[in-house]
């Protein structure tokens, strides 16, 4: 008797819910694959900081797991009645299939964002920045766009090549929103400190290179402007809502099993899937790693008998500059130079190899 083939899973993507899904997956017991226009995972935790100095945060899809092929391809279309995935270089049919591609940077439709700001997504524009801050001059004014925790983040790197005039922009009234009062007291009592101009209530309407205009028509001079806006769906994630006769523009439904609506063997993991978590490296990893789960324990075979997903928040930390960081718990809280110290082994210890470990630490 011929043995039977294993079940075919296709994941798309190579971020946060992939790594943690690779990680967990028994690819023993499954065929699995992955579709990736990137070739690299990487740390995106620490992109803010490498802005200044270069570390080693990508992986190659190959150094993940043994026992997993990688497919590098750009997503066209989906066909979910024929269980197949359209590529730009060929087609992949699947018997199960994770979406975990992302989101793209919301810019907001305002003009000029995408001509004159920079972004970081990526380690490739983490090192166009660099390059760029390099070439500035002394007390050059470099303005950052968005005050959530990348652009706390960033302005704290800003702040360590003292040389830059550095403004701070938002539409909220505080910056990192997700974090208690306190801590966003903290960070501004630090950017007043350290003479950063703040201006948070403040709508962004438009962007020109060497200027900034708000929505009270204060114009701003600015030689270098950041952009750290939110998150919005990518073009897949609004073809595969129309193919799935669905509407909603915070990213693919998905239910207490992270399966997707109107679906039976797709699910969302990450930025592209939607359910009310916060979009952040950590609920996407865990997101993972509870899929690969439900896989290995066979639960996938019957969802209702299968636990549901649930996010225990391990805490969120960040840079902030001049040797300090912040930190919260469900526990604690605290900002300064000894969470530092924390910041720097949390980003050894969740880094994914050795050598990542040791370029981070040395940064």
């Amino acid at each position: 008797m011929a043995k039977e083939q294993p079940k075919k899973i296709l994941v798309v993507g190579m971020g946060w819910g992939t790594a943690g899904f690779l990680k967990n997956i028994d690819s023993n017991k499954f065929d699995v694959q992955v579709v990736s226009a990137s070739r690299h995972f990487i740390y995106t935790p620490f992109l803010a900081q490498n802005i200044r100095k270069a570390a080693n945060i990508i992986l190659k899809g190959e150094d993940f797991k043994d026992g997993v092929k990688f497919n590098y391809d750009i997503i066209q279309d989906t066909d979910f009645n024929e269980n197949t995935i359209i590529g730009y270089e060929t087609d992949y049919n699947y018997d199960y299939l994770v979406l975990a591609h992302g989101a793209k940077t919301n810019t907001f439709d305002i003009d000029g964002v995408y001509k004159h700001c920079f972004m970081l997504k990526t380690d490739k524009d983490a090192e166009l920045i660099r390059d760029n801050l390099s070439q500035l001059p002394q007390y050059s004014c470099v303005s950052v766009i968005g005050c959530g925790l990348t652009g706390t983040e960033v302005i704290g790197t800003l702040l360590d090549y003292n040389k830059f005039r550095i403004n701070a922009i938002d539409a909220l009234p505080r910056p990192i929103p997700t974090f208690k009062t306190e801590l966003s007291d903290f960070v501004l009592k630090h950017w007043r400190d350290n003479l950063v101009n703040m201006y948070m209530n403040s709508k962004v309407s438009s962007v020109g290179q060497k200027h900034i205009t708000l929505s009270d028509n204060t114009v701003l001079d600015s030689d270098m402007s950041i952009w750290c806006g939110g998150c919005k769906n990518s073009i897949l994630t609004d073809q595969i809502l129309d193919n799935l006769n669905l509407d909603c523009k915070k990213g693919l439904p998905v239910d207490s099993h992270l399966l997707v609506k109107n679906t039976s063997n797709v699910w969302g993991i990450g930025d592209c899937a939607y359910n009310g978590w916060p979009s952040t490296a950590q609920v996407a990893y865990k997101q993972g790693g509870y899929l690969a789960n439900i896989f290995n324990t066979g639960h996938y075979k019957s969802l209702e008998s299968a636990p549901k997903f649930s996010f225990d928040n391990n805490g969120q930390i960040g840079y902030i500059g001049k040797g300090k960081s912040i930190y919260q718990s469900h526990y604690i809280k605290g900002g300064g130079k000894i969470v530092y110290y924390l910041n720097v082994f949390v980003h050894a210890y969740n880094s994914v190899t050795w050598p990542m470990k040791r370029s981070i630490l040395s940064a």
